[in-house]
């Protein structure tokens, strides 16, 4: 029988031990019944702070796991948008490419000289992270 109330949750120890209070009330003599009584206003205040913050307590889980689902989704589309952007950038680097490809071919068609081992007409914008020469 211990080990049954030793398992038991705390709503069902709590209410038993209010089941167990109006009884032993209606057996008290009558001169300990002021003290009792307000042992026993203590206890209802003592759950319904209990209540009131178990109920705090679920409105703040359930709030959290909907924010693990939306950091998920979020976490879900960033990545599509990775793989968006660089499938973007390979095909701007192809066309560069092709491009470069094609102004080479022209200029050797033309009998111009391959400048590719000199200077590019347009060179690209010298990156700002790297250190100078």
């Amino acid at each position: 029988m211990e080990d049954r109330r030793a398992s038991a949750h705390p709503v069902e120890e709590r209410g038993a031990i209010g089941t167990l209070l109006a009884a032993m009330q209606a057996h008290l003599p009558p001169s300990l019944s002021p003290e009792l009584a307000e042992k026993e206003a203590t206890l209802r205040d003592l759950e319904r702070d209990i209540e009131r913050r178990e109920s705090t307590v679920a409105v703040r889980e359930t709030r959290a796991a909907q924010l693990e689902a939306d950091v998920k989704e979020a976490t879900a589309n960033v990545r599509e948008l990775e793989a968006g952007v660089r499938a973007r950038e390979m095909r701007v680097d192809a066309l560069r490419d092709y491009a470069v490809a094609l102004q080479r071919a022209f200029r050797t068609a033309n009998g111009k000289p391959d400048v590719s081992d000199g200077e590019e007409e347009n060179p690209p914008p010298p990156d700002v992270s790297a250190p100078p020469p």
